[in-house]
């Protein structure tokens, strides 16, 4: 039984399948059986919660990468890209400000 369960971990399958507190259960009905020792059990919930944790972070990271492709095929701007061009844009405003002050002091006679 402990090797099935084991397997089932190793699949992947089994991580996403079950719920921490659902594999717990699972766990601690198998222990009251006699099936499973609790030292076992402790270290299979462990195992669980790690690979959990694993899966977790590789799926964050293909969804991030499916964004990103998704992202490139509808070519949309990027949270940086636009960030960069408010910068530009902030640039040209504070240089045409002052462009239009010089333009003010030369009709006035000013400069």
């Amino acid at each position: 039984m402990l090797e099935a369960i084991r397997k089932l971990l190793l699949s992947g399958l089994g991580v996403l399948a079950f719920t921490r507190d659902q594999f717990e259960a699972l766990i601690k009905e198998l222990i009251s059986k006699g099936e499973l020792r609790e030292e076992e059990g402790k270290k299979l919930i462990e195992e669980f919660v790690k690979r959990m944790e694993i899966k977790k972070e590789e799926m964050y990271d293909k969804i991030k990468q499916e964004i990103v492709r998704f992202l490139d095929i509808i070519d949309l701007a990027r949270k940086s890209e636009l960030e960069e061009l408010r910068k530009k844009l902030k640039s040209f405003e504070t240089r045409i400000e002052l462009l239009e002050e010089i333009v003010k002091d030369l009709k006035r006679g000013d400069a």
